[in-house]
């Protein structure tokens, strides 16, 4: 078996060896929290800047028994495939990494990494009162790791068998051909599970460590956020020790070049019916979708309530698709939100025969939301959902980090319950009214209907050359 490869080329100057960091706790408290039942009272935020440059954000939020140090990491957005086998080699590179962190998990302690559309998400969990040592964990798995060049190849088969996974769906097959009508068909929001297998295919392991050297050789890119009821002040100190311990990433020695960023998205859709022909399924996909604004953007509010009510099994297309017409067995919800951008999809399984119905049901229920206006009482309804999902979230370190590291994804800042609370209680009828008039209008904001069947089926549904010109 080969020796785990020494990133020689990527810290020259400090070899690791079989490093490992002193497992001790930190100098922080270890006063147990309160017990079960006691709520936090508001969280505080307090934004900074690291000695290396890097941007931090110190949440303390009392009343926890755990601490959760998270670190967003930039890759190149327009690389399918490169954040996902990053993440994999970095938490699952040898034996040797995976012992470490079964080591670390008998402390109660737990790492991940998760790859987010144009970066690398690392969080590690632990007791309240280790804040110091999850901040050395952190630094040790990001910029010592242990690989396996064997391992390398095992983790880039497994990957590509994945996507293949993906290919083989076709749910996936009809929102991947849907999104590149939406975004561009070259756009990072776009890339399909073939574009990730072509690339994976290509990638070496220098290559990808390269990558990875060139994201650490950009500090004033990379945000941590840590949450813990320990005092911000100490938060920080505790990181700016772990990071200056750290060696290269304290003070990068490696030149740089700007990582290439999210491109804009064209003006709008190309919302050309999208025909997708796949033999062997037994009945027909029809997808219905919309672009819909950013996180950042003032209609992001109104338009949480709508998706919060779109995505119900209460909501109005399943209503009239599933319970007036009987055409699927459940529109299922299709949705996501990026940092330029975000879409809404509903996605129907029906009868080869009923596609067109289908598209008349989907036009039929846009016409009646739109025509009907919406009612204070339904407002307050939907606020409360929404609310109580945001409460739950905000009000525990799980919730905190998973709700901020989202925003932090998206080039935001970390926002606390209160903040939450009232951008979605400032939200009008009128309001909601006008976001699903701009969103969910066909004449404002055409959808991409996506429609996928058997060659034979489409071209009878579909005739003429209109339906060749649209073929995917």
């Amino acid at each position: 078996m080969s020796s785990p490869y020494l990133l020689q080329s990527l810290w020259p100057q400090q070899p690791y060896g079989n490093y490992t960091p002193v497992l001790t706790p930190g100098s922080s408290a270890t006063t147990m929290a309160p017990g079960p039942g006691t709520l936090p009272s508001t969280s505080r935020i307090t934004p900074t800047t690291l000695a290396n440059g890097a941007e931090c954000f110190a949440i303390e939020v009392p009343n926890q028994f755990t601490s959760k140090l998270s670190a967003l990491l930039p890759f190149n957005a327009t690389m399918p495939g490169l954040q996902g086998l990053i993440s994999k080699l970095l938490i699952d590179g040898s034996e040797a990494t995976r012992r470490y962190l079964e080591d670390l998990s008998t402390q109660g302690i737990d790492a991940s990494l998760r790859p987010t559309q144009d970066g690398l998400l690392f969080s590690v969990s632990g007791p309240q009162g280790q804040e110091g040592h999850l901040a050395q964990i952190a630094l040790h798995l990001l910029t010592r790791p242990t690989i396996d060049p064997n391992e390398f190849e095992k983790i880039k088969g497994n990957l590509i068998e994945e996507q293949k996974q993906t290919l083989s769906r076709p749910i996936s097959i009809l929102d991947a051909a849907v999104r590149k009508r939406l975004f561009g068909p070259t756009h990072p929001y776009a890339l399909s599970s073939e574009e990730c297998i072509q690339a994976l295919r290509k990638f070496t392991l220098d290559q990808v460590l390269g990558y990875h050297r060139q994201a650490l050789a950009l500090p004033q890119q990379i945000r941590w956020m840590m949450v813990s009821p320990q005092p911000a002040s100490h938060q920080v100190t505790l990181l700016n020790q772990a990071v200056q311990a750290s060696g290269f990433y304290a003070s990068p020695y490696q030149p740089a070049w700007p990582l290439p960023g999210v491109p804009s998205l064209p003006t709008a859709a190309d919302t050309r019916r999208v025909l997708v022909a796949k033999e062997g399924v037994n009945r027909a996909q029809v997808l219905y979708a919309w672009r819909t604004p950013p996180e950042n953007h003032p209609d992001y509010p109104a338009y949480q309530l709508i998706q919060a009510n779109f995505s119900s099994p209460s909501s109005a297309f399943y209503k009239v698709i599933r319970v007036e017409r009987g055409l699927t067995y459940t529109p299922i919800p299709l949705y996501d939100t990026f940092r330029t951008g975000g879409y809404f999809g509903v996605i129907s399984d029906v009868d080869f025969n009923t596609i067109g119905e289908t598209m008349k049901a989907y036009n039929d229920t846009v016409t009646e939301i739109l025509k009907t206006p919406i009612t204070p009482q339904q407002v307050a309804s939907l606020k409360n959902m929404a609310l109580r999902e945001v409460r739950e979230h905000l009000q525990s370190t799980w919730g905190i980090t998973k709700h901020n590291t989202n925003r932090l994804s998206r080039q935001l800042s970390p926002e606390t319950l209160a903040e939450a609370e009232w951008a979605l209680q400032r939200v009008t009828p009128q309001d909601v009214q006008r976001v699903l008039d701009r969103y969910f209008n066909p004449k404002n904001n055409p959808p991409v209907v996506g429609i996928l069947a058997p060659q034979a089926v489409l071209s009878k549904t579909f005739p003429g050359p209109a339906a060749e010109q649209a073929q995917m």
